[in-house]
């Protein structure tokens, strides 16, 4: 079985900082394949439109699918891309971000769709969409190391999703962060940033008087090495479609045993709050994040103590790529 991994997202700015690069290296070292990368500029567009992607490299891809036995596309969203209709072999389609309502159930009879929550597959499957499948995303949890931390005093968070464009700033709460740190003054930032409007940044830092707070590291760093200077992490989103559905920093937190304050609009929120290891923001709001802030320095004891005990159990790099080789066989077998 040879597999064609195709990305239709940017590249990163800073190698080895995204999710998905990670992912589709950790699936390549198991299935033998090749890869190919759709996105037409070096650098996140804003409003590029999905049907776009992947015009450019038509005739290539072409000529690799008459070398593969079955094509991976990531997406960050759910897009019916134009090139799909090119590809003879089977498709495993994985959405990255979640899933939204209004996909039509006759543009995916052929492809195999891959959702990373119960939240994305719930919708796949009201809209119809037979072939569906649920894999969280995975990481090594060998890495992580369990470190216990008292909170008594300040309160540290780790940051680690920087916007791809300027209105991320926005859409991933970094202006509502700031405004809630500049009102806590027990609160501390560690933030891990990707290169990209790295000035707006210390100027926004600036202007909200918090710069004796917030710890940037504007270059590629092992996580596991900061998670342990850390209470927890947390990220924030205005909406489903802009983030992953399981983020791999949220991952990595609970890996080494420290719970996460995560947006409610993102699918991992609905595990968070199960297992009771972090706080739900119910919207996109200073007075949200303030709450949730407040409540996870409140109930840390406990809600570390769960972190502690789930770790990064569910987020297992090889249980990922074993379930993606049943999806590939099923795919195959269609």
């Amino acid at each position: 079985m040879k597999v064609l991994y195709i990305n239709t997202a940017p590249p990163p700015n800073m190698p080895g900082t995204e999710a998905i690069e990670k992912e589709i290296l950790a699936l390549r070292e198991s299935y033998d394949g090749d890869r190919i990368d759709l996105y037409p500029f070096k650098r996140p567009v804003p409003y590029l439109p999905p049907q776009v992607i992947g015009l450019q490299s038509i005739f290539r891809l072409k000529k690799l699918d008459s070398q593969v036995d079955l094509h991976h596309v990531f997406s960050p969203g759910l897009y019916r891309y134009p090139f799909l209709r090119f590809l003879r072999h089977p498709v495993v389609f994985s959405v990255a971000a979640g899933m939204h309502t209004g996909a039509q159930r006759n543009k995916w009879l052929k492809i195999h769709i891959v959702v990373g929550s119960q939240r994305d597959l719930d919708i796949a499957q009201s809209i119809g969409i037979d072939s569906a499948s649920l894999i969280r995303p995975g990481i090594d949890t060998s890495l992580f190391v369990k470190s216990p931390m008292r909170l008594s005093g300040e309160c540290t968070l780790l940051s680690a999703s920087a916007p791809w464009t300027l209105g991320q700033f926005n859409d991933k709460g970094f202006n509502l962060l700031f405004r809630v740190a500049a009102q806590m003054p027990d609160l501390r930032l560690v933030i891990l940033w990707r290169g990209l409007f790295y000035d707006v940044l210390l100027e926004n830092i600036e202007k909200m008087g918090i710069g004796d707070r917030v710890t940037v590291i504007n270059e590629y760093v092992d996580i596991s090495a900061i998670l342990p200077q850390v209470h927890g992490g947390i990220i924030l989103a205005s909406r489903h479609d802009i983030l992953r559905a399981f983020p791999h920093s949220m991952m990595e937190s609970l890996a080494a045993g420290k719970p996460v304050i995560i947006s409610g609009t993102i699918p991992m929120a609905d595990y968070i709050h199960r297992h009771g290891c972090g706080c739900v923001i119910e919207n996109h709001s200073v007075e949200s994040l303030g709450t949730a802030i407040q409540q996870f320095i409140r109930n840390y004891p406990a809600i570390s103590r769960n972190a502690m005990e789930i770790g990064g159990r569910d987020f297992d790099k090889k249980r990922m790529i074993d379930a993606y080789g049943e999806v590939y066989r099923e795919a195959l077998s269609l």
